[in-house]
């Protein structure tokens, strides 16, 4: 009996890593569904579910055993050959970024809650807790000897295994630093920065060997072979194979265009490359030519899931839409979405993450993973397609109308902030402003001002020509997203380190701070002073009480909610998981628009002879 490829259910959302398990043609794969499976040629098979998307998934030298590192907070260690779970490693206190296995007993993990963990991971028991990094860790690699991590501190560290010891760092650089890898062959390590640059330093004297621009954008993913060769994947869309001696590139593999850039891994062998896709499949190319040899899983008409990024919406209703699926969806919130309005670019399909609409002018603006901007105009029959343009900046992160829509603002991931012309097509300035990735902004048409957040925990309000204005402190990480009052007199943020943050905005003095809990926020909707709604990546809606700092939660889909929109008098919700819900502002009429359809109870395969 031959297993079909084309019957089979995929994941469900963007894979997050495509990791070939040794001595075999299976490929581990890790996703936004929750989900770890196994890829073969001929066949895709369910291993077992998080509770949350899962960030990484590695395997052991014999290939016998993988760890998958959730947003749930855990490690999940699995049995390849038996395909079962066999321990659930519990310690962290915020998403689990990375996991190495060292060998038959010890392993460590990396995480947003600034620790790395040692395990006994058999027993499932925690050896040694390593403290020192100042942010986030997003990134470790392990020898016999040491342990290596990186994160948003903009350090790469060395670490004694046996005693936990911090041996070495390297920075603080300029820009984060994602990616770390070690070369075995040369006895270095690598280094993958946002700033586009490659690092390598000696694993012996700790110098400083290299340093080059390898891409325009941040490099979210450096691998090294066993003979040595470097494989960069950056936010520029460029996947390149290196020549470790001589730092030149060697190839440059054929660009595709849903292509996740944390994903990458070698083969075993190291002949090849593989990725997950924002298409719930995996890409494999030769790595001589750069030459994509298949995509496993594919659709003939694309992704049948949709994981939404944001909505934005007008009084009348009318609301539009982007997803990871590359399409750009508008209708109305009292009709049903089978019958919305979908247009798909173009250039092709690219993850878009921002949406704006301008109910004045019938257009939309939608901001797409591969830094392009695209236009289109709204008619009774049809979306129309105006122009696209190329910002070159990163991809872009949030999009806000002038309240005429005379004009435009832009967040990228550089952090520069773009004022755009939609009647000329055209960028008016471009602004610098924040050291890190934008994540949001809202604009003040009566004093002509903005604010926007980063990455960097920063909270920044702006004059029009883009001068900086006013600082609004206290966050101590990531800050997610923020709205302002209809009257410009609050400004309410939400950040990774769990804090709800209420300012009077012409002052930027903090009125209130809010514990929302150990659940990351991920959007904010202000309703009033005394009241605003919280969306978390768990998929819990939080109505907090300003003045008591009372919370009252309730879940309403199974992923992060991406976005919270003003829609008439009720609240727009969309998640990750494909689900759009329409609350009121107590969240105690909840109506599901579009059910989630991201996760399945099981994986189906069809078997025919």
């Amino acid at each position: 009996m031959e297993r079909l490829l084309k019957s089979v259910r995929i994941h469900r959302g963007p894979v997050t890593t495509a990791m070939p398990v040794p001595h075999s043609s299976l490929i581990v794969t890790a996703g936004y569904d929750g989900a770890v499976g196994l890829f073969s040629p001929n066949a895709i098979e369910l291993l077992g579910y998080h509770d949350h998307l899962v960030n990484r998934v590695v395997t052991d030298p014999t290939g016998t055993w993988a760890g998958s590192c959730s947003s749930d907070y855990t490690i999940k260690i699995w049995n390849i050959p038996e395909r079962r779970l066999v321990q659930t490693l519990r310690g962290h206190s915020d998403d689990v970024e990375d996991f190495v296995f060292i060998d038959s007993e010890w392993a460590v993990s990396a995480s947003r809650d600034r620790r790395l963990l040692m395990w006994n991971w058999p027993s499932g028991r925690i050896e040694r807790i390593l403290l020192g990094h100042q942010r986030d860790v997003l990134a470790v690699a392990a020898d016999n000897q040491h342990i290596y991590s990186t994160g948003d501190d903009r350090t790469l560290r060395v670490w004694d295994r046996n005693t936990g010891t911090l041996l070495t760092q390297w920075g603080p650089f300029e820009a984060e630093t994602d990616t770390c890898a070690l070369d075995v062959p040369r006895n270095r390590i690598v280094l993958g920065c946002d700033d586009g640059y490659i690092r390598i330093f000696s694993l012996n004297t700790g110098a400083s060997l290299a340093s080059w621009s390898a891409h325009q954008s941040g490099i979210k993913r450096v691998a090294v072979n066993s003979d040595g060769r470097l494989l960069s994947a950056g936010y520029d869309q460029r996947v390149i194979v290196w020549n470790m001696d001589s730092h030149a590139p060697q190839v440059v593999l054929d660009p595709h265009s849903a292509c996740w850039e944390r994903s990458l891994n070698w083969t075993s062998d190291g002949s090849g490359v593989v990725a997950g896709t924002f298409d719930g499949t995996v890409i494999q190319w030769d790595a001589q030519s750069g030459a994509q040899m298949a995509e496993l899983g594919a659709q003939p008409a694309g992704p049948d899931h949709i994981c939404w990024n944001e909505a934005a919406a007008a009084e009348d209703g009318t609301i539009a839409l982007v997803s990871d699926d590359g399409r750009v969806r508008a209708g109305h919130i009292d009709t049903d979405p089978a019958s919305w309005l979908t247009m798909e670019p173009p250039s092709g399909r690219v993850l878009m993450n921002a949406v704006a609409y301008d109910p004045h002018h019938a257009r939309i603006l939608a901001g797409a993973h591969n830094h392009v901007l695209h236009q289109l105009g709204v008619s009774l029959t049809g979306l129309r397609f105006e122009a696209s343009y190329s910002l070159g900046l990163g991809p872009i992160n949030t999009i806000r109308f002038t309240p005429h829509g005379e004009e435009a603002w832009i967040g990228t991931y550089s952090g520069t902030l773009v004022r755009w012309s939609p009647d000329t097509h055209a960028v008016i300035g471009a602004y610098a402003l924040h050291d890190g990735a934008i994540k949001a902004l809202r604009l003040l048409a009566d004093r002509h001002e903005g604010v926007s957040c980063s990455a960097a925990g920063e909270v920044l309000a702006w004059d029009w020509s883009g001068r900086r204005a006013r600082h609004f402190g206290g966050h101590t990480a990531i800050v997610n997203d923020l709205d302002v009052s209809s009257d410009g007199r609050w400004l309410v943020t939400v950040g990774r380190d769990f804090i709800l943050r209420l300012y009077e905005y012409q002052t930027s003095r903090l009125m209130t701070a809010v514990d929302l809990g150990r659940r990351s926020p991920k959007s904010v909707l202000l309703i009033n002073e005394h009241e605003a709604l919280v969306g978390d990546y768990w998929g819990y809606l939080l109505h907090v009480n300003l003045d008591s700092g009372q919370i009252a939660s309730r879940r309403i889909a199974t992923n992060g909610l991406s976005s919270l929109s003003h829609v008439q008098t009720r609240v727009l919700a969309t998640s990750y998981d494909g689900s759009l819900v329409v609350t009121d502002t107590a969240v105690l009429s909840v109506r599901s628009l579009a059910p989630s359809g991201q996760r399945f109870a099981e994986w189906a395969t069809e078997e025919v002879s």
